[in-house]
């Protein structure tokens, strides 16, 4: 294992002495038995070769020393606002970022991480709280095989290949993506749509998976938003064949991915996966109401993204500031 040291005073007045002998970095390195990248940085912090003085060099090295390292300690309002974020499932990651952007306080997530370890060291909880997404390799369990019965093919397909270059760029809101999160023995589904630039979910449950079911609902989900919607991409399922009618009736574009790339959806693919979360695979949709649903997604569209800068899909999609503001305390608010 390597070890690291500060060079001593002594040492900096050898690189002082061999400065003004116009020695080579590589060769002041050599006397004093350091990597010559140690003097390079060492000389980098003084403002040239022939203004390096030892003396403030090094009083310098001992302030870095007695700063660097500090951690945050964590307490009074800044834990219980730690702890009520924990509890509602932000991860570490989403509270550091809320608190630097929106507090203009520096916790790093690695420091909540190591509370939550201290809390569980003293009997907490907290670790309880974290998310856990478990995932399963396809070459141990391979997928099904279509079903004979199901609908036909999709009809008159245009693919991302047409779709305009500026939904790639996630700058406009509007440009959606769609699919269905399905049930067990697909008896039960959830329409989810996304939208590419700020994230925001909608979700509806459906009746059934078919064609004219999916139309209707998508239809009916968007109408509140028609006039701000630009283009709609999903997959290859038969659910979706009547793109057509959905086009004209809100008056956008629709593409598909080309087929086995979910990638080319991957907002909406991630969206799914943290709805997953609160409702796991094989969860019978039939026993979920849909005032739980939209509990769930008000959550994630009120949950702060890393990709926003820490801003909540809601807060960009809608221009609404998210309700748990109102949770951090005074104190913290620089």
């Amino acid at each position: 294992m390597r070890t690291y040291t500060q060079l001593t005073q002594q040492q900096r007045y050898q690189i002082s002495a061999g400065l003004r002998s116009q020695w080579s970095q590589a060769r002041i390195a050599k006397e004093i038995g350091v990597n010559p990248s140690t003097v390079s940085r060492e000389l980098r912090r003084c403002p040239g070769r022939n203004c390096y003085d030892p003396e403030n060099a090094h009083g310098q090295a001992l302030g870095i020393r007695h700063t660097a390292h500090r951690r945050k300690h964590i307490s009074g309002d800044l834990k219980a606002f730690i702890d009520a974020q924990i509890v509602k499932r932000y991860t570490p990651e989403q509270i550091a970022g809320t608190l630097k952007t929106r507090c203009n306080t520096s916790v790093s997530f690695q420091s909540i991480y190591r509370y939550i370890q201290r809390d569980n060291w003293f009997g907490g909880i907290l670790f309880k709280s974290l998310l856990r997404v478990g995932q399963r390799a396809a070459y141990i369990y391979p997928r099904p095989r279509a079903r004979p019965d199901r609908q036909g093919p999709v009809c008159n397909r245009v693919f991302i290949d047409h779709r305009p270059p500026v939904v790639e760029q996630r700058e406009r809101l509007g440009d959606l993506e769609i699919d269905t999160v399905i049930g067990p023995r697909h008896q039960s589904a959830i329409l989810t749509i996304t939208d590419r630039s700020s994230r925001y979910l909608i979700a509806k449950k459906l009746s059934s998976k078919t064609s004219r079911t999916v139309a209707k609902a998508l239809i009916s989900a968007l109408d509140y938003y028609q006039d701000r919607l630009h283009t709609i991409t999903s997959d290859n399922g038969s659910e979706f064949a009547q793109h057509e009618t959905i086009a004209k009736k809100l008056g956008i574009q629709f593409f598909f991915a080309h087929p086995y790339s979910s990638w080319e959806r991957g907002t909406n693919e991630n969206t799914n996966g943290l709805l997953r979360r609160h409702f796991p695979k094989k969860t019978d949709f039939q026993t979920i109401t849909n005032e739980t649903l939209q509990e769930v997604v008000f959550k994630l569209n009120n949950t702060p993204r890393k990709c926003l800068g820490f801003r909540t899909p809601a807060e960009v999609f809608l221009g609404i500031e998210p309700r748990w503001l109102a949770d951090i305390p005074v104190a913290l608010i620089g």
